[in-house]
This record gives C-alpha cells, sequence and structure tokens, in this order.
C-alpha cells in the first residue's frame, strides 16, 4: 500500500512524497511538520471503472408524436368569472409606536 504525504507551501504549491510503507509515512509527516506546515497523509486506493459510448443516429433528431386527450369535457367549457371590482379595505394602521405591545387584551 503507498501512502502519500502532502504539504501545501504558499509560493511553490503542493508539495508530494511518495512512501512505501507507514514508517516512511511518519517520517514524512515529522518533515513537514518540523518545517512548520500542515501535513495531509493520502493513501491510494485501487478502482476501475468501465465507461463505455454507443454512437447512433448522431445529428439525427427523434420525431415524437403528440397524444390526444383523454379528458372527457371540450377544450374550453369553463367559463372565467370576474373578479370583484369593489375598492379593497385598507388595513388598521395602529398606533405606530414601536415599543407597543399590539396586544388589545392587556
Amino acid at each position: 500500500m503507498e501512502y502519500l504525504v502532502w504539504t501545501h507551501d504558499e509560493y511553490e504549491g503542493w508539495k508530494k512524497w511518495e512512501c512505501d510503507d507507514l514508517k516512511a509515512a511518519q517520517a514524512a509527516i515529522m518533515e513537514g511538520t518540523m518545517a512548520g506546515k500542515c501535513p495531509l497523509l493520502t493513501v491510494e486506493v485501487p478502482y476501475d471503472f468501465k465507461i463505455t459510448v454507443k454512437e447512433d443516429k448522431i445529428g439525427e433528431t427523434t420525431q415524437s408524436k403528440t397524444k390526444q386527450r383523454k379528458d372527457p369535457r371540450s377544450e374550453s367549457d369553463g367559463s372565467v368569472r370576474p373578479g370583484d371590482e369593489g375598492a379593497t379595505e385598507e388595513l388598521d394602521q395602529g398606533s405606530r409606536d414601536p415599543d407597543a405591545d399590539n396586544n388589545p387584551e392587556d
């Protein structure tokens, strides 16, 4: 198992030590700590993935047919009712005292 010890320097960027065993990783961590850096220890994990790319009809669009509604009502059998055209009542302004509790039961 391979261990990687990373340190970051503002001007040089990331520096990586590749260590074959845990003792070498501990030594690299101590070296980075003594240099005033905060070392980061990572472990390489083997992985495998498979990607399949299927090319079929590149550049062609597929045509789809529209479906008819199965709803028994017609498209425009509802009527729109006009809204109330009366004046809107204004809200009570209250006492406008920011320190008031606004509780009339007191």
